[in-house]
């Protein structure tokens, strides 16, 4: 089994995922394997990977790892010296990667430097999920979406958050009283949001008129 779903590139380099096990390549045409890695830093993973041309952003352990899609050669690898065993796929923005953790909220790193930029610390997850973490996680399990400036998700102590993607400042955010374990939906200009009870939200932007 495993929480991680597959990512395609345009040229047809399918990344799949044995959960604590492996990382593999294949060629979606063909269904070849092009490549399999069962280095031990990346098979402790629950994310996705985020697809970029020929490189794939990819969180294990306590790393982030940007990877050839094709050859399977590491390209960088960011000890991070905190737990990412999280389902959250690294959102790249052009002066960015943003993702969730195990217990420090959200955070982005430079794209370029790979310096820390900022750290948004969420409240204390309402279900433990991630591994290995102690008491009162701030984790977030989602994948933060870009919507103009702002970065939205949801986090496992049950609010939604929307907050600058420059600098880590909250805009606003909306508590439900359940965690959320998947990501946020866009459409026009509304934002859809499933907590673990069951419910469903629609938040709406607000047009505003300036004179």
């Amino acid at each position: 089994g495993c929480t991680a779903t597959l990512s395609m590139n345009q040229n047809h380099v399918l990344i799949g995922h044995a959960h604590w096990g492996g990382l593999f390549a294949n060629d979606a045409n063909t269904g070849k394997m092009l490549w399999g890695t069962w280095d031990g830093e990346l098979r402790h993973r629950s994310s996705s990977a985020a697809m970029h041309g020929d490189i794939f952003y990819i969180l294990s352990s306590q790393s982030l790892f940007a990877i050839e899609a094709r050859s399977g050669r590491v390209m960088f690898r960011k000890k991070l010296g905190y737990d990412v065993n999280v389902s959250s796929t690294p959102l790249v923005t052009d002066s960015e990667i943003i993702f969730g953790t195990s217990n420090r909220g959200i955070v982005a790193l430079d794209r370029e430097t790979l310096d820390e930029k900022w750290n948004f610390k969420t409240n204390p997850a309402m279900i433990y999920s991630a591994p290995y973490i102690g008491e009162h996680p701030a984790t977030v399990e989602t994948s933060p979406i870009l919507v103009g400036d702002k970065v939205y998700f949801g986090a496992s102590d049950g609010t939604v958050y929307a907050i600058c993607h420059k600098t880590g400042k909250l805009y606003w955010k909306y508590h439900t009283g359940a965690p959320f374990f998947a990501s946020l939906a866009v459409s026009g200009n509304s934002i859809y949001a499933v907590d673990f009870s069951g419910n469903v939200y629609a938040f709406i932007a607000e047009m505003k008129q300036y004179k």
